[in-house]
């Protein structure tokens, strides 16, 4: 055990095999470049396993348990490993109380799971890092008390799974293209310049199989003098193989061969490869992923879980591996295969690029960043992707230029408007043309349409949109020169970090809501910042980069952007299982927004008459009477229309394009260790220039966060008044013979409810709904809630799936929602049509004077006006 235990900040537990043991001493590199002292890094491991000899030669202190894994047999061993595992769990329970840690990280592995329980017991911070795909049981078991779960492929059924990929080695770096590297590593390791490599190797022990066959390949292909094999046998089988074949080095007129027991320079041999041949444990596919290289995967047969061929899977779904089974493997087939690859090396030069689309180099970095989150350490950093204060490097600072690719969606170009306010010089490429980047040349941004790779070669900063495909040309040209691509969450996460960041999150409203409070922060002459998703209409536009203390930041839970601002404050509008392929279950989205919650140590405004998001409020309040008294604490304040709110809208009135309330504070206003006086504060009216229901909420929760930051109910109802919505938010389109259009975002099935609802208030005399499904994985899991969505409409048209960049899925089209609509005793008249052709034609049809139009549509619906122009004409 440690002499220095008082110091140990982060304990990290696991180990066992070098696929757990690699990982954990990356994290730990990681945690140390951030700013830990290494003596305040402590491991816990099993004295059986690789990490008792690893991790003391890598400059950490280890405690070792007794004890190995339990077998699912009754036995007497079995057994006896309960009762040692039941010791380890004792040792680690006094270990971990006598120095509490603010963090420990379990990798896997026997040790992994008596240390996550303990510290769940004793109610440390817990990160679980799963480098599978599918998930070890100690993991399994360790990740229902995890606060964030680091994995390497997505799916995996962990709480609060985060995809951050698997911590490699500093020294794995994308290498496709790089010739002069490939020739000095192929000049260190004597491989001849002018011969394909093939690299091949099955872990430290061997695979026997993947030996046998390679070693009938090297027979087969003996001839080929323009091919190279250098092949990692392993401890079990070299001395046989060592003696077959050729010998290493032989005359040119045979193959070049070099046969090892244990690779001690993989970096340099995978930059000497053109192709790979593995088995396909959860490091070798990250490594063959960061580094670009294609390979032939051959899965363990009976791994746990069959991990191994899931892991193959997904670098093969990416186009960089050809998967092929232990049973498959002969030497005949792999050297037919490679021929095959090394004769086309377009196909090689693409294979590589697809591996490094799912590559993620830093993710050692990216998995201490989640580290420092949960165990909240005190490293220097303002943000979860390395922003320092110490050093001032922020948004302020980012090195210029900076490149986003992508720029031409609503969230990106809203970033790269606030970056070029802050004083960067800024360029983006976006694959469509049209206004937008019309509008971002005029703020003197770099806009143009398609790609330069050329231009990103010039960035010292590159960041992404989320909709931008790994194989994008700018993407790969970036990391083959080895830059980092910031992920939109980085990027904005960097522009959070100069401010005081107030982060709006929900599955509905968050425009809206961040708009409102923009807006009253703007009028009570707070000159905020923003970014959101809209254009705000009494602010002109959708992002600014103000002189004030405050930024509100739409926060976007699509992909885990919400979890990586850093806010100080946050608002929850409403939370429904959206975005749910992301998380991998609605139970892990629903985890997530606790996650966000409970992160908040400012002001935090929750929607209560939303049943998730009262569960989550239920919750934080818990925390948060259980922390310290002496951590600083915000206000939790709870708004809606129910009894149990503690600012609460009463007195609602709808009408046509407008809405009003009262809102009056309840008994319990101070919960959360406020301090606010309920007594002191009397009830606001508050009139809106925007209908619904909804809209009435957003209003609220936006007064609300606005109290919180210092501005009295009074003021924020007032200044309220002249918000005039925000883009794509029942937005009036145009008249047009009688018949108003309007336009909305709602694609949801409380969205469209909404927006239907507040039509109906408008007093028109029938409203016309035009539907447009967006995205097949949604339809796949929601048509049937669009049931009764649709039943304060009096006509409906239903048009074909705007894909949104999704491919079709078998038996997914929007007939579903008609389906469903059908099945409804509530249901409007409706008719089913595919292209915008037949909308335009049913639409002057059916419409005449005193209709509203109501288009409903996240995809390309928006300006059917512009095609009706000519309506009621003869």
């Amino acid at each position: 055990m440690s002499k220095r235990e008082d110091q140990w900040k982060v304990v990290i537990a696991g180990g066992g095999t070098a696929g757990h043991v690699n990982p954990a001493i990356c994290i730990a590199d990681a945690l140390v470049e951030m700013g830990l002292k290494k003596n305040e890094i402590h491991f816990v491991g099993s004295k059986r396993g690789q990490e008792a000899i690893r991790v003391p030669q890598a400059g950490y202190s280890i405690s070792l348990l007794s004890g190995r894994g339990v077998k699912r047999r009754i036995s007497v061993g079995s057994a006896t490993a309960v009762l040692a595992l039941g010791w380890a769990f004792v040792r680690s329970v006094v270990m971990l109380a006598r120095n509490r840690p603010k963090a420990l990280v379990t990798v896997g592995g026997y040790a992994g799971l008596p240390a996550s329980l303990a510290a769940a017991l004793l109610r440390i911070p817990l990160v679980v890092v799963e480098s599978n795909a599918v998930a070890g049981a100690s993991n399994r078991i360790s990740s229902k008390f995890a606060g964030v779960s680091c994995v390497a492929f997505g799916g995996t059924g962990l709480r609060n799974e985060v995809v951050t990929g698997n911590p490699i080695r500093n020294e794995i770096r994308p290498v496709s293209g790089d010739v002069a590297a490939k020739l000095a590593a192929r000049q260190e390791l004597g491989i001849p310049a002018g011969v394909s490599c093939v690299l091949c190797f099955g872990g430290s022990l061997g695979a026997r199989s993947v030996n046998v066959a390679v070693a009938e390949m090297v027979s087969i292909l003996q001839d080929r003098v323009d091919i190279g094999v250098r092949h990692i046998t392993g401890s079990r089988d070299f001395a046989q193989l060592s003696e077959m074949n050729l010998v290493p080095g032989a005359a040119r007129e045979k193959m070049f061969l070099q046969r090892i027991e244990y690779e001690d320079r993989m970096p340099e041999a995978l930059v000497a490869a053109d192709l790979v041949i593995s088995r396909a444990g959860a490091t070798t596919v990250a490594e063959l992923a960061s580094s670009g290289k294609p390979s032939i995967l051959v899965p363990l047969p009976g791994s746990p879980g069959d991990h191994q061929t899931r892991n193959a899977e997904a670098l093969a779904k990416a186009g960089g591996a050809i998967l092929l089974a232990d049973s498959e493997l002969t030497g005949n087939r792999l050297a037919t295969l490679v021929e095959e690859l090394l004769a086309d090396r377009e196909r090689l030069i693409a294979m590589g690029r697809g591996a490094m689309s799912i590559g993620k180099p830093n993710a050692a970095a990216l998995v201490a960043e989640q580290v420092s989150i949960v165990g909240k350490l005190d490293l220097g950093r303002a943000g979860p992707f390395g922003v320092s204060e110490a050093n001032g490097a922020t948004g302020d600072d980012l090195p210029d230029p900076i490149h986003i690719v992508g720029v031409g969606g609503s969230g990106m170009s809203a970033i790269a408007t606030v970056l070029a306010q802050m004083g960067h010089r800024v360029s983006g490429s976006d694959s469509a043309d049209g206004a937008v980047l019309a509008e971002l040349v005029s703020k003197v941004i770099d806009a143009y349409q398609g790609s330069d790779p050329a231009k990103v070669c010039e960035a010292a900063t590159v960041a992404r949109s989320t909709a931008v495909p790994d194989e994008d040309a700018e993407v790969t040209a970036a990391r083959i020169a080895g830059k980092h691509v910031m992920s939109r969450a980085e990027i904005l996460a960097a522009i959070c970090a100069t401010k005081k960041t107030v982060a709006v999150a929900g599955t509905h409203g968050k425009s809206t809501t961040s708009g409102m409070l923009a807006h009253i922060l703007d009028r009570s002459g707070k000159d905020p910042s923003f970014v959101v998703g809209a254009e705000i209409a009494s602010l002109g536009c959708a992002a600014r980069y103000g002189s004030g203390d405050f930024l509100v930041a739409e926060a976007d839970e699509s992909d885990g952007t919400f979890l990586k601002l850093g806010a100080s404050s946050a608002v929850i509008t409403n939370i429904e299982p959206d975005h749910v392929e992301h998380y991998g279950s609605a139970k892990a989205l629903f985890a997530a927004f606790e996650q966000f919650a409970n992160e908040v140590h400012g002001p935090l405004v929750v929607n209560s008459d939303d049943r998730v998001s009262s569960e989550i409020l239920l919750s934080v309040l818990d925390s948060k009477r259980r922390l310290s008294t002496q951590e600083s604490l915000g206000p939790v304040l709870s708004v809606g229309q129910g009894d149990g709110a503690a600012l609460r809208i009463v007195d609602l009135s709808l009408e046509r394009g407008a809405c009003g309330f009262v809102l009056t504070p309840q008994a319990g206003l101070s919960a959360g260790g406020s301090g606010f006086d309920e007594n002191a504060l009397g009830s606001v009216e508050v009139a809106l220039r925007v209908p619904g229901r909804h809209n009435a909420m957003n209003a609220a929760q936006a007064i609300a966060m606005a109290f919180c930051l210092g501005i009295p109910l009074e003021q924020g109802s007032r200044a309220i008044a002249d918000f005039s919505g925000i883009s794509r938010r029942f937005q009036h389109k145009g008249t047009v013979a009688g018949v108003d259009f309007v336009d909305d975002y709602a694609h949801l099935p409380s969205e469209v409810e909404s927006a239907i609802e507040a039509a109906r208030t408008g007093g028109w005399e029938r409203v016309v709904v035009v539907f447009q499904p967006h995205r097949y994985s949604r339809v796949e899991k929601l048509w049937q809630d669009y049931s009764s969505c649709f039943g304060k409409a009096d006509l409906l048209i239903v048009s074909s799936i705007y894909p949104s960049g999704e491919k079709p899925r078998e038996g997914v089209s929007a007939e579903l929602i008609t389906k469903a609509v059908a099945s409804s005793t509530s249901a409007p008249e409706w008719k089913l049509v595919d292209s915008r052709e037949e909308v335009v034609n049913e639409l002057r049809r059916i419409l005449r004077p005193g209709d509203i139009c109501l288009t409903l549509s996240a995809g390309d619906m928006t300006d059917l006006v512009l095609d009706l122009a000519d309506l009621g004409q003869p």
